[in-house]
């Protein structure tokens, strides 16, 4: 009897559990009397998102979205038709399909290997161990902007654990410590460059439905570059200042870590790495060609995910050795990322509808944080929150971070007569600085469970000093950074 109370308890799943919790957040909170100025819309929206937020932490990404559009629609705040519009039809959701499936197929042809490899083969960096170091983790932060960071990790880690292997260096050295944890720094800082992925893309539509201020393409992609060679270079001197590396393992150090076929320009790789460059340079003239031109006008209409939709269709009519240089739909199939897709296409009408007049949610959060925040000045302010959001998204998920402070700092600008945009440019970019537990981000699980190389006591004491510093850079260098460029 006891053995069988034994397996049943066993079989117990907690997602039920979840699913209760978050359907009782989501369907009950509006239900309860709202304090001013919020409204009972506000309380029902407010409650739809909380238990979206319980259910990204608890369950994934998937069903807590699908469930908030349901209840939504329900609760008779707006009709399925109208959600799907903004969810739908947002250029977000299609650039997010398509630029995945160009950028995949241009990593799967062997650029992101060559350009590693040509990178490393340099003789500038023959015996000169940190400028090794410097330069290897710098590739991967730029070749992670244009491939899947997962990707790129793996294929980084795996290139070092040559490297180690060839020049005796084991696994739990101070060395291996600091290059495994600093591919994946590098890797969470690259994958913010483009704003035409990943989570930076959802988090900056999100600023922009809630605000109304479009973030410029190029002027966020020099910001990001700028910032995220600080933090590697920073991340470099911690190495070598503060932990005191012995590099004398890697005094030898030369082009012959490089294996002669990853240098091999194939026709595959040059075609590809053709249409990488026009995807970026036209994304990038949008913001930098004369207004007054038509070409620009032409290219704005288009949209980051437009010029993606039309490098595609040529890119099928194109051959190499009578083989199609890509095979659209293994690509689509292999590569679209179903959990975030489904996010965006819920959280930025939600996103809409928690803002709107009729909620009262923003005068409601100044109400609140006027006490907390009144007395400081703006600048003060911007860097309170951003540092209080690095802080948190150690310890949550980093979109969720994100998702929660953006509306908080646009509300409190608005109040103050400020623009809002430097505080959510740096919010953006300090929630990526995402490593110092598992809980905070999937690239950190990959950090810590990486036992074979690494001990997740040294890596929490590595990546605790490295976040401090990088916070008071981010704070002190970015504010300065994102109002000259800007």
């Amino acid at each position: 009897m006891s053995a069988s109370i034994e397996k049943s308890e066993k079989k117990f799943d907690s997602l039920y559990i979840h699913i209760i919790i978050c359907a009782a957040l989501m369907i009950g909170f509006g239900y309860i009397p709202p304090v001013a100025p919020l409204t009972p819309e506000g309380m029902r929206i407010i409650g739809i998102f909380i238990g979206m937020v319980y259910g990204w932490l608890t369950s994934g990404m998937i069903w807590p979205n699908l469930l908030a559009i349901v209840i939504v629609v329900l609760y008779n705040v707006t009709t399925l038709a109208n959600f799907l519009v903004i969810g739908l039809g947002a250029d977000t959701t299609a650039l997010m399909i398509f630029s995945v499936i160009l950028i995949s197929a241009v990593n799967e042809s062997g650029v992101g290997r060559f350009l590693a490899a040509w990178i490393l083969s340099r003789k500038i960096l023959t015996g000169r161990p940190w400028l090794f170091t410097t330069v290897f983790l710098l590739s991967c932060m730029l070749l992670t902007s244009f491939a899947n960071p997962y990707v790129m990790i793996l294929v980084f880690w795996g290139m070092l654990y040559n490297i180690l292997n060839m020049f005796g260096i084991k696994p739990f050295e101070k060395y291996t410590n600091v290059m495994v944890g600093g591919v994946v720094l590098a890797s969470t800082v690259g994958m913010s460059v483009f704003p035409f992925k990943g989570i930076a893309m959802i988090l900056l539509k999100l600023y922009e439905n809630i605000s109304g201020i479009a973030v410029g393409y190029a002027q966020w992609i020099i910001f990001i570059l700028l910032m995220g060679t600080l933090m590697v270079l920073a991340y470099v001197l911690i190495a070598r200042f503060i932990f005191r590396v012995d590099m004398t393992p890697l005094k030898n150090i030369g082009p012959d870590i490089v294996k002669a076929e990853d240098l091999e320009l194939t026709k595959q790789i040059k075609w590809m790495m053709f249409f990488l460059i026009a995807f970026i340079g036209l994304v990038l003239m949008q913001g930098f060609l004369p207004t007054q031109w038509l070409l620009t006008a032409k290219l704005k209409a288009l949209g980051a995910a437009g010029v993606a939709m039309a490098l595609l269709a040529v890119m099928t009519w194109v051959k190499v050795d009578g083989e199609p240089l890509f095979k659209f739909v293994d690509i689509a199939k292999k590569h679209t990322m179903w959990d975030m897709l489904i996010c965006c296409i819920a959280i930025l009408p939600v996103a809409n509808l928690l803002t709107a007049e009729n909620t009262g949610l923003q005068p409601f959060l100044v109400t609140i944080l006027t006490p907390v925040f009144g007395g400081l000045s703006p600048m003060v302010f911007t860097l309170s929150i951003v540092i209080l959001a690095i802080v948190l998204t150690n310890f949550l998920q980093n979109f969720i971070v994100g998702v929660m402070f953006l509306p908080i700092i646009c509300s409190f600008s608005a109040a103050m007569g400020v623009s809002s945009l430097p505080g959510a440019v740096l919010l953006i970019f300090g929630v990526h600085l995402a490593l110092l537990t598992p809980a905070a981000s999937p690239f950190a699980v990959m950090l810590f469970s990486n036992t074979t190389w690494i001990k997740p006591k040294d890596m929490y004491q590595l990546m605790g000093v490295a976040l401090i510093v990088l916070t008071l850079i981010c704070a002190a260098v970015g504010i300065i950074l994102v109002q000259v460029i800007f």
